[in-house]
């Protein structure tokens, strides 16, 4: 009885050091990956759901994902305001207006990792935000993701407007946390080819914006992260100006 009662012991901590690996293991890849910006890996983004989102929780999501939005649709008591402003916003759309600035604009990202498939992209800017690094990423060593921000220091926004089915929509709020890291913003796209169209786009939460920098433990982007949005800035022919921008941002080198 005794040796029975080691064997079973030493078995629950095999299963309790196996289980702490396994969460060790995806909190890493959500810190070292950009392609996880965002996601419900990080339990401190969970909360307000996205999913009741109309297509959000169809089949062509991957199981995870289906599963995270059975389970937060099963212990949602009321929509929040934000899945009633997804609601209001996407609503008498066939097609859906994205406009993206950050890690979305490198197609191993969208297309590859996120299988995202756009009906159309153009290039374009918006007046009145900028890109800024403000969602808390790693807050141990200062890193944080991009945000558009409303900034009226007279420098747009540039970035890839891509039109998007319903469904893929849903695929880009899953993947960035919308709802638990971002919010949907509409904006005013001018294309560079001269058009004039409403998007959305996504802002990072008032809980999870810090301040920007070196100085006092506040946030920067990583070099790893960067170069995604460079590659895909240069991909789209992104304004030339905005990309020395781009170039010129202070980042962590890793």
């Amino acid at each position: 009885q005794g040796s029975r009662f080691s064997i079973n012991n030493l078995s629950n901590h095999s299963m309790a050091l196996r289980c702490g690996l396994l969460a060790a293991t995806l909190s890493l890849a959500a810190a070292f990956s950009p392609h996880f910006a965002g996601t419900a890996l990080n339990p401190r983004r969970r909360g307000l759901s996205p999913c009741n989102v109309e297509g959000l929780s169809g089949s062509r999501l991957k199981a995870p994902q289906r599963i995270l939005c059975a389970q937060q649709e099963g212990s949602a008591t009321a929509p929040s305001s934000f899945q009633r402003r997804a609601q209001e916003l996407l609503r008498n759309r066939k097609e859906v207006k994205y406009f993206a600035f950050g890690a979305n604009l490198d197609e191993k990202v969208l297309t590859g990792s996120r299988k995202v498939k756009p009906l159309k992209a153009e290039a374009g800017q918006v007046e009145g935000w900028s890109i800024r690094w403000n969602l808390s990423a790693w807050p141990w060593v200062g890193a944080a993701y991009a945000s558009a921000e409303p900034d009226d220091r007279g420098v747009p926004l540039h970035g890839v407007l891509f039109t998007l089915t319903k469904g893929d929509w849903a695929k880009v709020c899953v993947t960035e946390g919308v709802g638990w890291a971002y919010e949907v913003e509409r904006v005013r796209v001018a294309t560079y080819d001269g058009e004039e169209v409403e998007a959305l786009t996504l802002r990072t939460l008032p809980p999870f914006r810090v301040p920007e920098g070196l100085q006092g433990g506040v946030s920067r982007p990583t070099k790893r992260y960067m170069d995604i949005i460079e590659k895909g800035a240069e991909r789209y022919g992104l304004g030339q100006e905005y990309r020395k921008r781009l170039a010129q941002v202070e980042r962590l080198p890793f």
